[in-house]
């Protein structure tokens, strides 16, 4: 099983694609250095070797499937759900406007009670940024929300506004990474 790592939906979706060239023999391991390197027990597994099988007939959604498997997960939608909760608020290219990184809430809590901002998290870390980069998610319009949920995006005081947002940042999300 592998760890599940920061990765955009975009990127798996590239990796099942090349996941089903190579179950169909278009490519082999040793020109997809991308499989080679993120599975190198996939040759010995029996999924995979099953799907190989002309009679087999695999199709993307086997490939999906096999790869949410080597992530620890039943199915594709369990995996796909998950990278979406992690990776919905984070932007590589406005990363730059975060404030503050933390590994814990509690560090993080702090500093947002003291020197205000929102309190996002991804994949792990804690972080406070300003409207700029709330703005580069397109929740700045939102202030409302926020305000109910006390800028919080980890522990809002308000579950519902929360959500709305949730909502909004899981669409934004999906259309960046369709």
């Amino acid at each position: 099983m592998i760890s599940l790592s920061p990765v955009r939906l975009s990127e798996l979706r590239t990796q099942a694609n090349l996941l089903l060239k190579l179950i169909k023999g278009r490519i082999s391991f040793s020109n997809s250095p991308l499989l080679n390197d993120h599975y190198p027990d996939l040759k010995n597994n029996a999924d995979f070797k099953a799907l190989c099988l002309p009679s087999a007939q695999a199709k993307l959604k086997d490939a999906y499937i096999l790869l949410a498997r080597q992530y620890g997960f039943d199915r594709w939608e369990d995996l796909r759900q998950e990278v979406i909760n992690q990776d919905c608020l984070y932007r590589p290219s406005a990363a730059i406007l975060v404030h503050r990184w933390f590994k814990s809430y509690p560090e993080a809590r702090d500093f947002h009670l003291t020197h205000g901002g929102y309190l996002l998290r991804f994949w792990g870390d804690y972080v406070v940024c300003g409207e700029e980069y709330i703005r580069s998610l397109h929740l700045h319009i939102y202030k409302k929300e926020w305000k109910k949920a006390a800028y919080d995006w980890v522990k809002p005081a308000d579950k519902s506004a929360w959500q709305a947002l949730y909502n909004i940042a899981v669409s934004n999300y999906l259309k960046l990474n369709s």
